[in-house]
């Protein structure tokens, strides 16, 4: 709101004088809200993180998930306004979706984030296993974590750990198949 602020100055005999006010006006801040995802691109059953945040407004904020399916042109409300900022969806099936979060201050404004695209593929069944390192350069000692994760075929997967040491070509098993 508006404010006036003024400045009293006192002398060495107790005399005092006051400035002229000086306006101050604060406007609040628009209402705004951003959002992301934990990936773009997801095969059916994948597991898709929408994080948003408001700022701006007036008071609490309250958050809404909508989706539009692209491939077919429906529409859904995936959460009505509550106080989560983030929802988790599952992908189901394959096409290209927008998501879209709206957030609602205290005073009942509703704004809407610009769309998140996802495009969604049919599981393959193609088996395959992706394997990462918690870090590639290490020295004695140093704790590596290795986790794998495996893709199409059928069923629950097993993974074995296993290492090559290439100056001595020998090869080493550091777990066998489990989960």
């Amino acid at each position: 709101g508006n404010r006036e602020f003024f400045i009293d100055a006192k002398d060495a005999t107790g005399k005092v004088v006051r400035s002229k006010a000086i306006t101050v006006i604060t406007a609040k801040k628009d209402l705004a809200v951003t959002a992301g995802v934990n990936k773009t691109t997801a095969v059916k059953g994948d597991k898709v993180v929408i994080s948003s945040s408001a700022n701006g407004g007036n008071g609490k904020y309250t958050y809404s998930y909508l989706v539009h399916n692209k491939t077919t042109n429906k529409w859904a409300r995936l959460q009505g306004f509550g106080s989560n900022s983030t929802l988790t969806w599952t992908a189901g099936g394959t096409g290209d979706r927008e998501f879209f979060v709206e957030v609602k201050d205290a005073t009942g404004k509703v704004v809407r984030c610009s769309a998140i695209k996802i495009k969604t593929t049919a599981k393959s069944n193609v088996f395959a296993v992706n394997a990462t390192a918690s870090k590639t350069n290490t020295v004695v000692n140093d704790k590596i974590t290795f986790k794998a994760e495996a893709t199409g075929g059928s069923g629950v997967y097993a993974y074995k750990f296993i290492v090559h040491n290439t100056v001595t070509n020998k090869w080493y098993k550091l777990q066998d198949f489990g989960t």
